[in-house]
């Protein structure tokens, strides 16, 4: 909360989402708003890997239950997004 008190009325809202050019602007010119982008406190830390395409579902399954159970034995913890 102290972050966005630090911003008084400056501040309209947040999102970590809004990536595209064309997202921005129609963002701004449907609000009528300044898109500022502020820098990251810390470096990422996260590993992106590669999208999985497989020719059928169960082959598709397998591919990700892999990669998955790879890098848990890393001992790393793992996020799937489907």
């Amino acid at each position: 909360m102290g972050y966005f008190k630090r911003y008084g009325k400056n501040l309209f809202g947040l999102t970590g989402t809004l990536g595209s050019k064309k997202a921005k602007k129609v963002l701004s010119n449907v609000y009528k708003v300044d898109l500022v982008k502020i820098p990251n406190l810390r470096k990422k830390q996260y590993l992106e890997l590669s999208t999985v395409v497989a020719t059928n579902d169960s082959k598709w399954l397998n591919e990700i239950c892999s990669s998955a159970i790879n890098e848990a034995n890393k001992r790393r913890g793992v996020l799937i997004i489907c």
